[in-house]
């Protein structure tokens, strides 16, 4: 069970195949983190997928949300961004279409075995659910062209 939300945050940057965390930050007390690629910021990444400033994460009396600043955008739950946007628990935030993932959290991350399989089973179950809504959205593009090319062609013709 996580920790009081406003006690401590943990971003932790995730491995892309596997899920576990390979770095981790912790904030206790923030209201406001900044994710980047520039040296002033709470997270430093050096992934040239991000921005030199990405993005920024706010503590609001409603909770915490997500809100992108650089051009290559922020994904969540496979979906682009736009705007503050909430996050909860174990949100991941994908940083550009094929940047780096990172996780947010409450409470700090205790780097346990039974932690890192349920990470492994959590992450699995996501990329599966990632790549049917990829597959999906696909199929609509795909069926919406299929119907477009064998309607008949309009007979609105008058003699």
């Amino acid at each position: 069970m996580p920790e009081a939300p406003d006690s401590v945050v943990t971003i932790s940057l995730l491995d892309p195949v596997a899920g576990y965390a390979v770095q981790s930050w912790e904030f206790e007390g923030a209201s406001m983190i900044r994710i980047g690629r520039g040296e002033t910021n709470d997270v430093v990444l050096s992934d040239t997928s991000v921005s030199r400033m990405h993005g920024e994460l706010t503590r609001s009396e409603a909770g915490w949300s997500v809100t992108a600043l650089g051009r290559n955008g922020i994904v969540v739950h496979g979906r682009a961004i736009t705007g503050a946007t909430a996050v909860g628990h174990e949100t991941v935030l994908r940083l550009a279409a094929s940047g780096p993932y990172l996780e947010f959290r409450f409470g700090r991350r205790h780097n346990t075995l039974t932690q890192r399989l349920d990470e492994e089973r959590r992450w699995s179950d996501a990329r599966e659910r990632e790549e049917e809504r990829q597959r999906a959205d696909q199929t609509d593009a795909t069926e919406l062209d299929w119907r477009v090319r064998s309607e008949p062609p309009s007979t609105n013709c008058t003699k």
